[in-house]
């Protein structure tokens, strides 16, 4: 699994590097990943890189075809979401989100 932390919409969700990325392998049904941000506002962009090749493989249109998701589980129809369709609030406390792979 591959996990893109988003501080702006300047390039979200792929055409810019995350501010903070990780990958962690997918053993299961369930994967969890932490990252430790100061308060304020993101978007979370992921995908499940079936192949191992290090990238979301698309195909005609650019329309994945690897399963993937993004925070608010926003689901795009004809293009990619936007960071203000995906935005969270982290405050002082944290904030846990869950995100399901289409």
């Amino acid at each position: 699994m591959r996990f893109g932390l988003f501080t702006s919409e300047n390039g979200f969700p792929d055409k810019a590097k995350p501010a903070q990325a990780k990958s962690i392998g997918a053993t299961g049904r369930t994967v969890q990943a932490t990252f430790e941000v100061d308060p304020g506002t993101y978007a979370l962009a992921i995908y499940h890189d079936v192949n191992g090749n290090d990238k979301i493989d698309k195909k005609m249109f650019g329309i994945p075809t690897e399963p993937y998701g993004f925070s608010n589980n926003v689901r795009p129809r004809m293009s990619a979401p936007s960071y203000d369709d995906c935005k969270v609030v982290v405050g002082e406390a944290g904030k846990t989100i869950s995100i399901q792979l289409k």
